[in-house]
């Protein structure tokens, strides 16, 4: 009788250590999944981001004066900053329903004329670019 009680224990043991390993295996998968899938996240957020920034300097490029920029974007004008807003689909958006924010700053010297562009997710600058135009006499 002592002999099936010590393998039903022996047993026993042996399952639970198998559950241990698979739930330790299983939170290791899960925490890979949970990093990849924001590695995945924050690559669309940059991608996107690098688009939105090179597209608003060409438009920049093209018309470097920022009311022509700021109406050609779909941005707001506020004391000499032109915001654009996109919401969680990149799509334009409000700036009370905005996930991510274009900032461009235009400045000009010696005839030329340059645009800080940046794109922030909150205080966190996703994408930066700083284009440069020779503007001549249209400044």
């Amino acid at each position: 009788m002592r002999r099936i009680n010590s393998r039903s224990a022996l047993f026993l043991g042996e399952v639970v250590l198998a559950l241990l390993i698979f739930a330790l295996s299983a939170a290791v998968c899960v925490g890979l999944l949970f990093r990849a899938y924001r590695v995945s996240e924050a690559s669309r957020d940059l991608n996107q981001a690098v688009f939105c920034v090179q597209s608003a300097a060409e438009v920049f490029k093209i018309q470097p004066e920022l009311e022509k920029v700021s109406a050609l974007l779909g941005g707001d004008l506020q004391s000499g900053h032109c915001y654009v807003y996109y919401n969680e689909d990149w799509q334009p958006a409000e700036k009370k329903d905005a996930v991510f924010t274009m900032l461009i700053t235009p400045h000009f010297e010696a005839g030329v004329a340059y645009a800080k562009i940046s794109l922030n997710k909150g205080a966190a600058v996703i994408y930066e670019l700083t284009p440069s135009i020779y503007a001549g006499e249209m400044i």
